[in-house]
């Protein structure tokens, strides 16, 4: 849990053509963010790969839940869109805001980014947490 929670606007997200991204465009959905090292090298890949299983593991509540992918770089992988067609690509002009570094964020559908999971996070967990969000949550 990040407390106080930073709102997501304040990482101004931009997409391939620099335009802004807000959750809006996301149906305002509770968000799964990567943020990915320097490079999306091997496990960056293996990390997506398994924000996918945990997002199918979802069943019918993923439909809730839109998985992100913020590039520091702002590099756009023409390999990771063909790979995982439903993950939205994005670049963060204010990546501080993301105060505890590279990993896996939470955002509710209010814009709060509410948790936090290091780059070597276990998928059960997080799968587990997201579960019971869902399921306490009326919004989103």
């Amino acid at each position: 849990m990040l407390l106080p929670p930073n709102q997501l606007e304040q990482t101004q997200l931009v997409d391939q053509e620099q335009k802004p991204w807000s959750q809006e465009e996301a149906d305002k959905r509770w968000l799964v963010i990567y943020l990915t090292p320097q490079e999306c090298d091997k496990s960056c890949q293996e990390a997506t790969h398994l924000l996918r299983q945990i997002n199918v593991a979802l069943g019918k509540e993923a439909h809730r839940v839109t998985r992100l992918l913020v590039n520091q770089q702002g590099e756009f992988s023409e390999q990771l869109q063909a790979n995982f067609p439903a993950l939205i690509q994005l670049k963060s002009l204010s990546v501080e805001t993301f105060t505890a570094g590279e990993g896996v964020y939470v955002v509710d559908p209010l814009g709060n980014i509410m948790m936090h999971y290091s780059t070597e996070f276990v998928g059960k967990e997080l799968l587990k947490d997201l579960k019971k969000l869902l399921r306490t949550s009326n919004i989103g």
